[in-house]
C-alpha cells in the first residue's frame, strides 16, 4: 500500500498526466441516456419555473458527475499505460521524451 502510495504521488505532478478533460471529451458527456432525457424534460417546462430550475440543477450536477468519472477513468487508464511504458523504456535503456510544455495553472 505504501509503494503504491509512494508512486502515485509522482504520476500525480507529472507534466504528462492529462489534467482536464478535451471539449470533445466534455461533450460526449452530452450523449448520455440520462442527460438527453434531462434536455428533453427542460424543453418541455417553462422558464423561471421551480421545476424548470430543479430539472437545470439536476442536469448540472449529473454532468458534472459523469465528467468527474470519466476523468478518472482516463487518469486511471493513464498511470497503468504509463507505468508500463515507463518500466519499458527503463529496461530498454532508452531516455524519457521531454514533456511538452503546459501553459495552463495547475493548482
Amino acid at each position: 500500500m505504501l509503494v503504491k502510495q509512494s508512486c502515485s504521488v509522482g504520476h500525480s505532478i507529472s507534466k504528462r498526466r492529462p489534467v482536464d478533460l478535451t471539449p470533445e471529451q466534455s461533450a460526449s458527456v452530452n450523449t448520455y441516456p440520462l442527460i438527453q432525457s434531462l434536455t428533453q424534460k427542460l424543453q418541455t417546462l417553462h422558464k423561471g419555473s421551480r421545476e424548470y430550475i430543479e430539472a437545470h440543477q439536476t442536469r448540472r450536477k449529473e454532468k458534472q458527475r459523469l465528467q468527474r468519472e470519466l476523468k478518472r477513468q482516463i487518469r486511471d487508464n493513464w498511470t497503468a499505460e504509463q507505468a508500463v511504458d515507463d518500466i519499458e523504456h527503463q529496461l530498454d535503456g532508452l531516455r524519457f521524451t521531454e514533456p511538452v510544455l503546459d501553459t495552463s495553472c495547475r493548482p
